[in-house]
């Protein structure tokens, strides 16, 4: 294989990991820095801590830019070292996954990315097809599920006492959700639940928590997403996705992709819980005497 493409993957805890597909690029910083090619928020990471280069053959190297925490290439700290085939290295306390790829390797990513990107405008179509609550999340379920590429999930929505019920499920028995066995991924959406904001977790990155969580274990689960329903601030509910497929690895752009449906699902809900409303209103409405008559003489 000619490999003069590249696929960086920067797996940082508790978030989706950063994904580069690298075509053109002859050099790349990776740091803390806004300014950094690649950003990584990790405290660990300096500033400008390292550098991806590639030589005039298309061959990649990793380079220490003075660092606090180094660099490591297969366990061993390196200052200068090349890159080649499948290499794991690590700046700090992140670890980073470089593929090399021919150019053909390469536009395979790209259009992968590109039909994800068409089913998620699709999935969005739907929601606006949707006729009812109900209706409306079963299809935001599906599309998460779709989007994710996970095997099952479930929607919460609150209710009018400010608790959140079981309205939507996929894959599952609703039953599980009350046993113990599934505590594991209730922790995860109690985590969105107390921080409104979405949680990635995958087994290749996320080991310590995953693990430290016994039902997660036990269910077999590789990785899992869990996304508030938020509308102007306001939390309506929580959708949860997860999969035991060992590969999985949430990405940037599954959390572009997730965060951006998550937040249309959310407005959808919104309208659609003002019609219901309103529905409810004239039903009753109905069978009160009219306030003016239906015809004047």
């Amino acid at each position: 294989m000619n490999a003069t493409a590249a696929r960086l993957l920067v797996h940082v805890a508790d978030a989706p990991a950063i994904e580069r597909v690298l075509t053109d690029e002859r050099s790349l910083v990776l740091g803390r820095d806004p300014s950094a090619d690649v950003v990584v928020p990790h405290a660990s990471v300096s500033r400008r801590h390292a550098r991806l280069l590639r030589d005039a053959d298309g061959a990649w190297s990793i380079q220490d830019l003075a660092s606090k925490n180094g660099v490591r290439l297969d366990g061993q700290r390196v200052v200068d070292a090349p890159l080649a085939g499948h290499a794991w290295f690590a700046i700090g306390d992140v670890f980073c996954e470089f593929v090399a790829l021919d150019a053909a390797g390469a536009a395979r990513l790209a259009e992968r990315a590109r039909e994800r990107r068409h089913s998620s405008a699709a999935f969005s179509q739907q929601l606006s097809l949707a006729h009812g609550i109900e209706a409306l999340l079963d299809h935001t379920l599906q599309g998460m599920v779709a989007l994710a590429e996970c095997r099952r999930g479930f929607i919460l929505v609150g209710d009018a006492r400010g608790g959140m019920r079981l309205r939507a499920w996929h894959a599952l028995d609703p039953d599980e959700l009350a046993r113990p066995a599934f505590s594991g991924s209730r922790s995860a959406v109690e985590r969105v639940l107390r921080e409104q904001r979405p949680v990635y977790l995958s087994d290749q990155r996320d080991q310590a928590w995953l693990r430290a969580q016994a039902s997660v274990v036990a269910q077999g689960i590789r990785a899992l997403a869990s996304l508030p329903l938020l509308h102007h601030g306001r939390l309506l509910g929580v959708a949860y996705v997860d999969t035991d497929e060992a590969a999985k690895l949430f990405t940037a752009l599954d959390a572009e992709l997730l965060d951006a449906f998550a937040e249309r699902a959310a407005a959808a809900l919104a309208l659609a819980r003002i019609e219901d409303d309103i529905a409810r209103i004239e039903t009753r409405a109905a069978g009160d005497a009219p306030l003016f008559p239906a015809a004047y003489p």
